[in-house]
C-alpha cells in the first residue's frame, strides 16, 4: 500500500550488478540511456536535493546542451510514469530528490547487513557475523551499476562499492576462520589472492589458513611471493600483520582469532564518503549538490 510519507512504497531499486527497478507490476523499462543516468546519479543521493546545473554536469559532463534543464524534466516525467509514481522524484526550485528509503535500495541493505556482521564479530559471535555477511554478500550481482560504471559521474560510487564489497569478503573469511573452517577456505582464497595480488590482508589469511591445515611450507611459500611482488612493484617491505604471520608460523605458534579488520563506519553506503558530484568541484565548483533535506534514516 502507498503512503504519503513514502512515495516509493513497492518499488524496489538494484544497482549491485545492472541497474534495475522492480514495481509490483513487475520490472520497469528505464529507457534511454540518459534516463538510467540521471536514476542511477540520483539513487547515489537518495532524499537528497541535486541542483539542476548538477545533474545537467553527470549526464554531459562540461559541454550540457542549451536544452539541458528540459531534457531532465523530460526524463524525469518519463521516469515517474515508467515507475508508476508521481511523486518518487520531486522537482523543487532546488532542484530534484528521489524519494526512496534505504530498505527500497540493495545497496543500503548490504551495507546494514555488513554493518551487523562487523558488529557480531566485534563482539565475539563469528558465527552471526558469518551469518549475516553471506546474506550480504548474497545480494552482490555484478559490479555496481554494470554497464554504467565508467560514466565519470558513477565511477567513484562504484569503485567505493567494490571496495566495500572486497572488505565484507574479507570479514565474512575472518569469521569463518575463527569458526574453523580453515581447509574449506583455502581454495577460495587461492583465487581471491590471484584476483588481489597487492591485498596483504587476504595474503595473511591464506596463510594462516595453509598453516592451519598443516600446510607449513605452503604458508610460507605465500609470504616469500608477496613479499618478492611487494618489493618489486611498490618499492615496499610486508606490513606488520604479514611480518607477524611469518614469525608466528616460522615459531610453531597457535594462532588466535583473526583481527577484526577496520572497516569505513557503521553504514557505509550512504554517507560513508565523499558526495557523489565532490569530485568534480575542481571543475565546476558552482554545481556542488545541493543539500537541502534530512538525511533518511539509517543514515549518519
Amino acid at each position: 500500500m502507498l503512503s504519503d510519507r513514502h512515495p516509493g512504497a513497492g518499488v524496489l531499486f538494484h544497482i549491485l550488478g545492472p541497474l534495475t527497478v522492480r514495481t509490483e507490476h513487475g520490472p520497469a523499462d528505464l529507457g534511454t540511456n540518459k534516463q538510467r543516468l540521471l536514476l542511477a546519479v540520483l539513487l547515489c543521493r537518495p532524499e537528497k536535493v541535486l541542483s539542476t546545473d548538477c545533474l545537467a554536469y553527470a549526464l554531459w559532463g562540461d559541454k550540457p546542451p542549451s536544452s539541458a534543464a528540459s531534457n531532465i524534466r523530460l526524463y524525469v516525467h518519463r521516469l515517474r510514469r515508467a515507475l508508476g509514481r508521481d511523486r518518487i522524484i520531486t522537482q523543487g526550485r532546488a532542484g530534484y530528490r528521489l524519494r526512496a528509503q534505504p530498505p527500497e535500495i540493495d545497496a543500503h541493505r548490504f551495507a546494514d547487513l555488513v554493518h551487523d556482521g562487523h558488529a557480531a564479530f566485534g563482539a565475539g559471535d563469528p558465527h552471526r557475523a558469518s551469518q549475516r555477511l553471506r546474506s550480504a554478500l548474497s545480494l552482490w550481482r555484478d559490479r555496481p551499476f554494470t554497464g554504467m560504471e565508467d560514466e565519470p559521474a558513477l565511477q567513484a560510487e562504484a569503485d567505493r562499492m567494490k571496495e566495500i564489497h572486497l572488505s565484507a569478503v574479507e570479514l565474512r573469511l575472518d569469521a569463518d576462520l575463527a569458526l574453523g573452517h580453515h581447509v574449506g577456505l583455502v581454495p577460495e582464497l587461492v583465487g581471491l589472492v590471484a584476483e588481489h595480488p597487492l591485498r596483504e590482508h587476504l595474503h595473511a589469511q591464506l596463510m594462516l589458513a595453509l598453516y592451519r591445515s598443516g600446510r607449513q611450507a605452503e604458508a610460507l611459500d605465500v609470504y616469500r611471493r608477496i613479499r618478492r611482488l611487494l618489493v618489486r612493484e611498490l618499492g615496499l617491505e610486508p606490513g606488520s600483520e604479514l611480518r607477524a604471520m611469518e614469525a608466528m608460523i616460522l615459531s610453531g605458534a597457535s594462532f588466535p582469532s583473526p583481527r577484526l579488520p577496520s572497516f569505513p563506519g557503521p553504514h557505509p553506503l550512504p554517507e560513508g564518503s565523499r558526495p557523489l558530484m565532490e569530485s568534480h568541484q575542481g571543475k565546476r565548483p558552482s554545481h556542488s549538490v545541493d543539500i537541502g533535506v534530512g538525511s533518511p534514516s539509517g543514515v549518519q
